[in-house]
């Protein structure tokens, strides 16, 4: 599952959308600091790019 994938290789913890009725989806947070979430996607891209 993608959701592992990303907390396992990246520190990032994203919910699973089938957990809100949304399946093939993710949920995003966005309750923390800028500088936290441009962090986080840059870890996001970089697990994506060697995904790819």
């Amino acid at each position: 599952m993608l959701a592992e994938l990303l907390l396992e290789h990246a520190g990032i913890a994203l919910t699973p959308g089938s957990a809100f009725g949304s399946e093939g989806f993710l949920r995003l947070s966005y309750a923390i600091a800028e500088d936290r979430i441009t962090a986080g996607l840059s870890r996001l891209r970089e697990v994506m790019d060697d995904v790819k």
